[in-house]
């Protein structure tokens, strides 16, 4: 028990996407897939996994899975990254680059506020009902003016969830805070686990009020004054049917309103295009790197400096970004 929680929910899910794709190479090239695993058998995994043109990036996390299921079954896990598969990897990474490079292979665009305000008049116009629209519009501001990861503010799943791990209504908040002299509107989200941290205390995150037509809290609050109540242990982030949004859906719901706009045969738009995209234009605007990885918790102990960031230079964070003319 005290080895399953020494990784993330995220981490193990990848790991178990891992084993599965293991299972799959050994049983379609009748390879030994006994552990602890064979070098031939880790060389042909590889093989396999290039032949099905995956980065040199999530062959290396495939890899990583593979030696903590042997952990997991209590073997000592061979030497699974040789001098052949490490040479091997290196050069995936090189014609990944090159693909980046010359427009073979997509590219995640980051959002700019104007592909928000492009998204806005894309739901306005569209044909889903008004608090699917309110919805989707919250979801996007959130996550955007947050730094926050989608699936740490939506389920993976519309069947099920875990509100130990999952976001719930209990677990977000408006409050009004004296900033200086300000007294200024924040949604304060608690996220319960982190992707890069399993702490059981989990880690608030701010989200300012920066006023206009891209500001989270306007956004988030006219949703919910047009939102049914739901228990409080309900994931926060849900349709007028209880069913909650995921993942998946709120991918497709982007790829729909803001694909078009993009060249699909070199780029393409997620959900993590909002994360991204705030980087880029904090970063635009003049703060540092340290300011930078806190805003968005871009490391496994971001959030602590996160925390430590004082609230004004949030909030001044806030103001410039809503002060761009666009």
């Amino acid at each position: 028990m005290a080895g399953n929680n020494a990784l993330t929910q995220n981490t193990w899910s990848s790991y178990k996407t891992a084993l599965s794709n293991w299972n799959s190479c050994c049983d379609e090239l009748d390879i030994d897939d006994s552990f602890p695993a064979q070098e031939d058998s880790v060389t042909a995994f590889v093989a396999w996994l290039l032949n099905r043109n995956l980065k040199s990036s999530t062959i290396q996390s495939y890899l990583a899975g593979l030696r903590q299921v042997h952990l997991t079954l209590g073997i000592t896990p061979p030497t699974l990254r040789t001098p052949i598969i490490n040479t091997i990897l290196n050069g995936q990474k090189h014609i990944d680059q090159n693909k980046e490079r010359t427009g073979e292979t997509k590219r995640r665009l980051p959002v700019t506020p104007n592909m928000l305000l492009l998204l806005k008049a894309e739901l306005k116009q569209s044909d889903l009902d008004s608090q699917t629209k309110l919805l989707l519009w919250a979801v996007t501001c959130i996550s955007f003016f947050g730094g926050f990861r989608v699936g740490e503010l939506l389920t993976r799943r519309e069947s099920s969830y875990d509100p130990s791990y999952s976001l719930t209504k209990k677990d977000v908040k408006v409050k009004t805070v004296k900033v200086g002299n300000d007294s200024v509107k924040i949604l304060q989200i608690l996220l319960k686990s982190e992707k890069t941290s399993n702490a059981s205390k989990g880690t608030i995150v701010d989200v300012y009020q920066s006023g206009g037509a891209l500001c989270p809290i306007n956004a988030y609050c006219k949703w919910e004054r047009n939102t049914p109540a739901q228990e409080p242990h309900s994931p926060m982030f849900s349709f007028d049917s209880g069913v909650p949004l995921t993942c998946k859906k709120f991918n497709k719901y982007l790829t729909k309103f803001l694909g078009k706009h993009v060249n699909s045969d070199s780029a393409y738009i997620s959900g993590h295009s909002l994360r991204s995209g705030i980087a880029s234009l904090v970063a635009q605007l003049g703060y540092t790197d340290s300011e930078i990885m806190s805003l968005g918790r871009w490391s496994s102990q971001s959030y602590l400096h996160y925390l430590k960031l004082p609230r004004t230079r949030r909030l001044e964070m806030a103001k410039s970004i809503s002060n761009i003319k666009f």
